[in-house]
């Protein structure tokens, strides 16, 4: 009697511990003494649950250390056992900065930084597979691409959202014009000939007048004694990363004749500008 005391309930029970202890994954406890028991609990002191059972499984939400106890008990003789381990629980955050879509433009680059934490490894990945050599905690991006970052600490893994770097090339901002030398009060047409993708277009046409419209039309209205006045058009164009270019044309109009005017000797020089008086 005293011999089996001494193997079931002296200490010489013993349970296993399912690995890596990871937050968010359920790991497993198994009884590992191999004695026959007539009841196996297991108690998780964090929260105080138990499990009656030579098995338990549980799974714990965030990063904490427990002591989980194991207590075997047996009839013949009557007698029972304790066993604890005690265990941490790692829990991984991969994240960076900046998260938003990020448009850049040929020859710039944007930094991605990590969230940093003391025993973190990294591993940054451009459209699911490993960067070569990108292990740092900032990676420094040029190229088009989907990116997210790989954080293990202890066996534990976290993968961060994705990120999506644009890269655009440079515009090349052009554009045609009708009616030069047109007669104040009619309509000028312009037509954007620019090339580059996604471009939204600013024109400024020299007169404090404006427009975001691709192909804007505009009637400078000016009257005077001068036959023919210059504006000066603007047009920029830009891509979704602030790449840009612009160009600048001369627009000439005909001024209108002012029918105030009480001397009309010059008014030859308005023979292309119809206008009428009261």
């Amino acid at each position: 009697a005293g011999s089996a005391l001494s193997a079931q309930c002296l200490g010489n029970s013993g349970f296993s511990v399912s690995s890596p202890l990871c937050a968010g994954q359920s790991i497993t406890f198994i009884d590992t003494t191999g004695a026959t028991k007539d009841s196996v609990i297991f108690r998780f002191s964090s929260d105080g649950t138990t499990v009656i059972n030579d098995t338990a499984t549980k799974t714990y939400n965030s990063a904490t250390t427990d002591t989980v106890w194991m207590y075997r008990f047996f009839s013949a003789p009557a007698c029972s056992d304790t066993v604890f381990q005690l265990i941490t629980i790692t829990q991984v955050n991969a994240a960076f900065t900046p998260s938003a879509i990020q448009n850049i433009c040929i020859g710039d680059s944007v930094i991605l930084n990590a969230t940093t934490a003391a025993g973190y490894s990294y591993q940054w990945q451009e459209s699911g597979a490993n960067i070569g050599g990108a292990t740092d905690s900032s990676l420094t991006v040029k190229t088009s691409g989907t990116y997210r970052l790989v954080v293990t600490q202890n066996g534990c893994a976290d993968t961060s959202n994705a990120t999506v770097v644009n890269v655009f090339n440079y515009p090349t901002a052009d554009f045609n014009f009708s009616a030069d030398s047109a007669c104040s009060g009619s309509s000028v047409s312009f037509t954007n000939t620019s090339t580059g993708s996604s471009l939204s277009y600013s024109w400024t046409f020299g007169d404090g007048s404006t427009s975001t419209s691709q192909n804007p039309t505009h009637v400078y209205d000016t009257v005077g004694t001068r036959t023919i006045v210059s504006y000066t058009a603007r047009l920029i164009t830009s891509t979704p990363g602030g790449c840009a270019d612009t160009i600048t044309k001369t627009i000439y109009v005909r001024r209108r004749p002012d029918p105030s005017i009480d001397d009309f000797n010059n008014l030859p020089k308005f023979v292309q500008c119809n206008v009428s008086s009261n």
